[in-house]
């Protein structure tokens, strides 16, 4: 369930990786409307076939960090490939990776990746999460037309309730996403398959909590969705593209800022714009008098 390598190597100064070629589309493909209802059964093999994918990358010591639907391959014969490991770092003795940058999907970022925080397994097991609510709620927890706003959600908010985005998920299926999605990754599952297991024992009777006939119709929710470039700017996803720097000091909430889980606070610069507008203008008017004074006509 891992898109294979078969060669790496490099030509003149040009460096190349020969991947498996994959003939099918990716999870977030299918989840588009023009795509049809998703059945329940066939949803859970693709949630399977990821997490079988995630426990074999942990198993070896490597974090992916960008666990999205974009990253989930379904071949034509319905077998699952987790692709893109760009992001991934491999673990150090103590089970965890450090980050020098904010980088990743924000709508698909654990709290302690978007704080810059050490990173393991369970930040992909919280991105996992965030793919399976999505399924089963029709839309990501957090989401936003700046990287920031869904990066502060991320950390600071507690995710909306799943049963009041769809009345019919049960109160246990309701527990194992709000689990996986805890803000401390020790509250979280421990590894993919434990996940899973959880997960298997809720969705049993799932199809008719879900919709007709065991049918899961997934809107297209790329519109909700951001992305962090290795340079630590949050880029809109639609285009045209464009950057906001993350802004610092995320260790803490804003002591004047009640996040809630549908609205994440902002950054506010209002004192800086008016004084950046004083000087300008005071620059124009001075400009201004020079020139009148050095070609005023004089007697």
């Amino acid at each position: 369930n891992i898109l294979a390598v078969y060669d790496v190597g490099t030509e003149d100064e040009t460096h190349y990786m020969i991947m498996e070629l994959i003939e099918g589309e990716s999870l977030a493909e299918i989840q588009h409307p023009g795509s049809g209802p998703l059945r329940w059964e066939e949803a859970c093999k693709y949630i399977k076939g990821a997490a079988q994918g995630l426990e074999a990358a942990h198993a070896a010591g490597i974090t992916h960090r960008d666990i999205k639907p974009e990253n989930l391959m379904i071949t034509k014969k319905g077998v699952v490939k987790v692709s893109d490991f760009g992001l991934a770092k491999e673990s150090d003795a103590t089970g965890g990776t450090s980050t020098d940058a904010v980088m990743g999907t924000p709508a698909f970022m654990s709290p302690e990746q978007c704080d810059g925080k050490r990173v393991d397994g369970r930040t992909d097991i919280y991105s996992f999460g965030i793919i399976i609510y999505e399924i089963v709620t029709g839309q990501v927890p957090f989401y936003s037309d700046t990287g920031y706003s869904v990066i502060h959600s991320q950390i600071f908010d507690p995710p909306p309730l799943p049963s009041s985005l769809n009345d019919k998920i049960s109160p246990a299926m309701e527990n194992v996403l709000l689990k996986v999605l805890s803000k401390e990754p020790a509250e979280r599952y421990a590894t993919a398959g434990e996940f899973m297991s959880a997960f298997k024992q809720t969705a049993q009777d799932a199809p008719s909590q879900i919709g007709a006939q065991g049918a899961v119709v997934l809107p297209d929710s790329t519109e909700k969705r951001t992305q962090v470039a290795p340079t630590a700017t949050a880029i809109l996803a639609s285009p045209p593209v464009t950057t906001t720097p993350i802004l610092p000091n995320l260790d803490e909430a804003p002591s004047n800022v009640t996040p809630t889980a549908t609205q994440a606070a902002r950054p506010k610069r209002p004192f800086l714009l008016v004084g950046v507008g004083v000087i300008l203008g005071m620059a124009i008017l001075t400009g201004l008098i020079i020139f009148v004074l050095r070609n005023r006509d004089v007697p």
